[in-house]
């Protein structure tokens, strides 16, 4: 992943905690930076696992919490991937994912801007926030 993308990414999160107010503790910003500098799409045990690397201390509830909060804010996203496994993102552009069910990986799709998404009836007439799609092979 390209170094720039992960500072870009980090300078975001330090500035959203600011201006929200959230401490800035070497805890959270190391959790931050796991998923950030990642593309692919970590669960909160394996996050949990890299960040005890340099907090040994650290329990798995402070990096849930985290990762909930960070949510909350918009910092990153959440990936349910069925089977009560999540994953958490850092990638907040519009993008969707393949989830090869064979391999566990999952990779991100960038539709081409002149590709449209077609709506089911039921959803005509509602405004519609965000479409997400989730391939899964």
């Amino acid at each position: 992943m390209k170094a720039i993308i992960i500072q870009e990414r980090i300078e975001e999160f330090q500035s959203t905690c600011r201006e929200q107010g959230l401490r800035l503790t070497p805890q959270k910003q190391e959790i931050y930076r796991v998923v950030a500098s990642t593309d692919s799409h970590p669960t909160a045990q394996e996050i949990f696992e890299e960040v005890k690397n340099a907090f040994p201390k650290v329990s798995f509830a402070t990096v849930y919490d985290n990762l909930r909060k960070f949510k909350e804010l918009g910092l990153v996203q959440e990936m349910n991937c069925g089977e009560g496994c999540s994953r958490f993102d850092a990638n907040m552009s519009g993008h969707h994912h393949v989830i090869d069910r064979s391999t566990g990986k999952i990779m991100d799709v960038i539709l081409p801007a002149n590709q449209s998404i077609p709506l089911p009836k039921e959803l005509e007439g509602s405004a519609i926030k965000e479409i997400k799609i989730t391939y899964i092979v």
